[in-house]
């Protein structure tokens, strides 16, 4: 499993959890390994609460309700398709911009409690090494998951990259820089260890959240959510309800894995044929390590506390190759 060129995200994280909590000399690996996976997974788990808010608890801001209006075919009246397809590839469009804009540290809201025409000032949440990790990861998990087995996302994202893509970018240039520049496409910097490591913590709980709003139907809470899994059977499926464990969804999620990497701007090139993309991981469950497994893991790859206080607690080379050790064994 070769990573990309960069130290990544979990490098920063760790440095700032060594520097909030002080040298812990003499303290044993094992208390160490706990101590920061269950930090880390405390962080992820806060994360993904701030995104389940976005998406489910209020609808798309007017912004990006009228970024995805630029999505629309047919002479710019409907998203392609018929019957209840256009309105499906529309929530789609909405639901994964809500995504992109997380990943990217803005929120965007409409005025009035939701209801009026003009939106709130747009919020940026700086982010600096503790917070950038935990929105990539979430960010890639939570499409993946909740949208990846979906149908038509593939060309959706192709015609959001083709006919969208520029004005996300311009509303993103004008809120991050110059003071956020950093924020911009932050998720480039995850490598194939920030996410065998965040979704071997992380995507139990994601998945666990899908299903029960999926198992929910029409009484779940969040148009984005819950629609377009309604709307899966008639477009996706020729009416017949999906199974939870469906292999056509995993199939589906597979197939998408590359225009959902894209889409995010990820790193998703491999140097030669036997490398292992993030587009892999992102959908592979081989990629993803029981908890057990990766305290175990971290436990091994714990440093010693000499040396510069803020430095990482964690050996990242040890921790990239014992990862690949043991996802080798999953194979």
């Amino acid at each position: 499993m070769s990573g990309t060129s960069s130290e990544g995200l979990l490098k920063g994280w760790m440095e700032h959890w060594k520097s909030t909590n002080g040298v812990t000399t003499g303290q044993a690996p094992e208390a160490k390994a706990e101590q920061i996976a269950t930090t880390l997974k405390d962080n992820l788990e806060t994360a993904f609460s701030t995104l389940d808010s976005w998406l489910a608890e209020r609808s798309e801001s007017n912004e990006i309700r009228n970024l995805c209006g630029k999505g629309k075919e047919d002479g710019g009246k409907f998203w392609r398709g018929s019957g209840v397809e256009p309105e499906y590839r529309k929530i789609l469009c909405e639901a994964i911009l809500e995504i992109k804009y997380f990943m990217n540290g803005v929120e965007t809201k409409k005025a009035g409690k939701g209801t009026s025409p003009q939106d709130e000032t747009p919020f940026v949440t700086p982010l600096t090494p503790e917070k950038a990790y935990a929105r990539c990861i979430v960010g890639m998990l939570a499409l993946s998951e909740i949208y990846g087995d979906h149908c038509k996302l593939d060309e959706v994202i192709e015609r959001v990259q083709d006919k969208v893509s520029a004005g996300i970018q311009q509303k993103l240039n004008a809120y991050l820089v110059p003071n956020y520049r950093t924020n911009l496409d932050i998720c480039k910097k995850i490598t194939n260890t920030d996410l065998i490591v965040g979704r071997s913590l992380l995507h139990d709980k994601i998945k666990g959240w899908t299903d029960g709003k999926r198992a929910q139907g029409n009484r779940a809470i969040g148009w984005r959510i819950k629609m377009p899994w309604q709307y899966w059977q008639s477009v996706c499926n020729k009416n017949k309800k999906p199974e939870q464990d469906d292999p056509k969804l995993n199939k589906l999620r597979q197939q998408n894995a590359e225009s959902m990497a894209t889409f995010m701007n990820l790193n998703d090139t491999k140097s030669n044929t036997n490398d292992v993309s993030l587009s892999d991981i992102l959908v592979k469950d081989e990629y993803k390590l029981p908890e057990s497994t990766l305290k175990r893991i971290v436990r091994s790859a714990v440093s010693d506390d000499s040396g510069t206080p803020g430095a990482s607690p964690l050996n990242m080379e040890n921790l990239k190759q014992e990862l690949n050790k043991e996802v080798q064994t999953q194979k």
